[in-house]
């Protein structure tokens, strides 16, 4: 059962779930699992490894996946970006970092444009510089959140921006009375078993996340 959000029309996907575009473990292989079982996959660029990540590209096939970036990374690797917009994925996403270096080659590329952000301040300027999509991250989410909870920050990226899509991001759930359009998952893959290569999430790996809780989750920092 297929279910219409504004988020589901905009990516031409069945179910609004994307994959988060975890470095390495968000594969090609990975993306393409999701982009065909009706969600959006995104290949995770990362830290930018141009040689893996056009194998990854080739592994996807003709799946409808996407591409994620860290921003301050590719600001130091521009051809890898184009070496992505070359092949015309469906959007891109940025997370982390200053978007206006990127947003109108991406936007003239004709893909969308995905922005992850973890404050309203960051919300507004990816909207201004034409942002189709928001994932608003919360401090719950895999580590990378800064000081926001996850349940009170999207409601007030929805009220802040109404006219944009925002996925939830870290530890969702239901997020208040708000009709979010969508669910942006990272870790919650790999720990039920989905399609990571053994190498990259090794069923240790996968029983650790298992027993963990939320409380123990560890924040690390990245220069935004």
């Amino acid at each position: 059962m297929s279910i219409s959000t504004r988020l589901t029309e905009l990516l031409r996907i069945e179910h609004p779930i994307l994959l988060a575009p975890m470095d390495i473990i968000s594969d090609g292989r990975f993306a393409a699992t999701v982009s065909r079982a009706g969600g959006f996959g995104i290949i995770g660029g990362g830290y930018g490894d141009e040689t893996w990540l056009a194998r990854e590209l080739d592994a996807a096939g003709d799946a409808r996946v996407g591409v994620g970036f860290i921003t301050w990374s590719i600001a130091k690797r521009p051809r890898l970006l184009d070496s992505v917009l070359e092949r015309r994925p469906p959007a891109v996403m940025l997370s982390f970092g200053d978007v206006r270096p990127h947003a109108q080659k991406i936007k003239k590329s004709d893909a969308l444009l995905i922005c992850q952000i973890q404050t309203l301040g960051q919300a507004k300027a990816a909207v201004a510089n034409d942002a189709d999509i928001l994932v608003a991250q919360g401090a719950e989410g895999g580590g990378h959140g800064i000081s926001r909870s996850t349940f009170p920050f999207v409601p007030a990226v929805v009220d802040a921006v109404p006219h944009i899509p925002v996925v939830a991001a870290g530890h969702v759930g239901t997020c208040g009375r708000r009709r979010i359009p969508a669910a942006y998952c990272g870790t919650a893959f790999p720990k039920n078993g989905a399609a990571a290569r053994p190498n990259y999430c090794s069923i240790k790996m996968k029983k650790r996340i298992a027993m963990q809780q939320p409380a123990r989750t560890v924040i690390s920092t990245l220069p935004l």
